[in-house]
């Protein structure tokens, strides 16, 4: 009956519903949408989370982008603007600044939907890459401690025991030696001195066994 096949649609409709916003936590990724008439936008719940916009409504279209860093607003405003006059898709990176105080790094995609040569749609989607662009940051730096010719070795040994202790958000860093049933700390990084370069430990206290 017409009743059952309606029942039966809106049972699809809600478990596609749900897989996508399942799908969406998973990627950490937001969809969006601009009615180029209007500029009316609607955001997916997982924008939302993404941008930590506490309102249940979307906003307009140009406090939508005022999310946005200043630095990096133009980026993205410029990106839409082309695409709803063009018709051509875009992907632009930029930087918010949560309510928790983080700055962020969004990847911002638009594919625009073109009727007889007119946007009548913009469509898109935010990828949350902030850990990206750590690991990104985190391998320049390495290149660079690395590849520096006025570092002499100790320096740039210390230097990497920093940079490993802050990405792997440890206490502490060491490079050390072992002899015989000894483990000697040859170069330390630490916010404390309960290790000490010098220090000696048995093997047996290690995981070095």
């Amino acid at each position: 009956s017409d009743v059952t096949d309606r029942k039966t649609r809106e049972i699809e409709y809600d478990r596609v519903a749900e897989l996508l916003g399942h799908t969406e936590r998973i990627a950490d990724v937001g969809g969006w949408e601009i009615d180029p008439e209007t500029e009316e936008v609607f955001w997916s719940a997982h924008l939302f989370d993404i941008l930590g916009w506490e309102s249940e409504d979307e906003p307009p279209l140009e406090e939508a982008l005022d999310v946005y860093l200043e630095q990096d607003r133009s980026r993205v405003s410029d990106a839409v603007e082309d695409a709803l006059t063009t018709g051509e898709p875009f992907a632009v990176e930029a930087r918010i600044q949560h309510p928790d105080g983080s700055i962020r790094w969004l990847n911002v995609r638009g594919e625009p939907r073109v009727n007889d040569g007119a946007v009548v749609t913009l469509r898109g989607a935010v990828h949350d890459i902030t850990e990206q662009k750590r690991r990104e940051e985190g391998l320049r730096e390495l290149y660079e401690v690395t590849s520096d010719r006025h570092k002499s070795f100790d320096e740039k040994v210390q230097t990497l025991l920093e940079l490993g202790r802050r990405e792997l958000d440890t206490e502490y860093g060491t490079l050390s030696k072992i002899r015989g049933d000894e483990y000697i700390f040859e170069f330390v990084d630490t916010e404390d001195d309960s290790i000490q370069v010098g220090d000696v430990v048995p093997v047996s206290a290690t995981n070095c066994e």
